[in-house]
């Protein structure tokens, strides 16, 4: 009799551990190989603005860091679970928007004259189509197609972010079950 509870006690134990063990697990991807086709970094304003960057690689991979998440800060690895695969629509549309507003003809830094101002919000963009590389860094005084540009490509990557964040969340935060008691 002793066996057949010692027997259940190990059983019970081994199902406890191998379940809180093997929780969600989520997707990381190895960025080592990847090369980044676009960037859009954003830093903050008088520490109050999201401050983030964006990136989306050539293997279709797209990759979202918070820089508002203290989690994320000190995140050195070239492995990232903050990423997604992305269909290939997702380049064309960033690719025929930056062709639109012509933002391969446009300065690599704004304002052109005039100071930076430290404080404020400052956004850079890289990206590369056809084989050139453009990379803008603006802080005021944007151009109005690099501001739509721009606007654009903030709403895009918010959309991303949400969808990166409720890929993580707690099967209550899903609705899979309940968080009512």
């Amino acid at each position: 009799m002793k066996n057949l509870v010692y027997l259940g006690i190990l059983f019970m134990l081994s199902v406890v551990l191998n379940i809180s063990c093997h929780k969600d697990q989520i997707e990381e991807y190895d960025l080592a190989d990847a090369t980044p086709i676009f960037t859009y970094t954003q830093t903050p304003c008088f520490g109050f603005c999201e401050a983030f960057e964006f990136k989306l690689y050539h293997n279709g991979l797209a990759c979202f860091r918070d820089f508002n998440n203290p989690d994320q800060l000190t995140e050195r690895s070239t492995v990232s679970s903050n990423c997604k695969a992305q269909n290939i629509e997702f380049w064309t549309s960033i690719k025929n928007m930056a062709l639109e507003h012509r933002i391969l003809s446009l300065s690599n830094i704004y304002p052109e004259d005039g100071p930076q101002i430290p404080d404020l919000s400052t956004r850079k963009i890289y990206i590369k189509i056809d084989g050139v590389e453009k990379t803008i860094v603006e802080s005021y005084e944007a151009p109005a197609n690099l501001a739509k540009f721009e606007s654009a490509i903030h709403n895009m990557v918010m959309e991303f972010k949400t969808t990166i964040q409720s890929s993580k969340s707690l099967p209550a935060q899903q609705g899979i079950i309940s968080n009512t008691f």
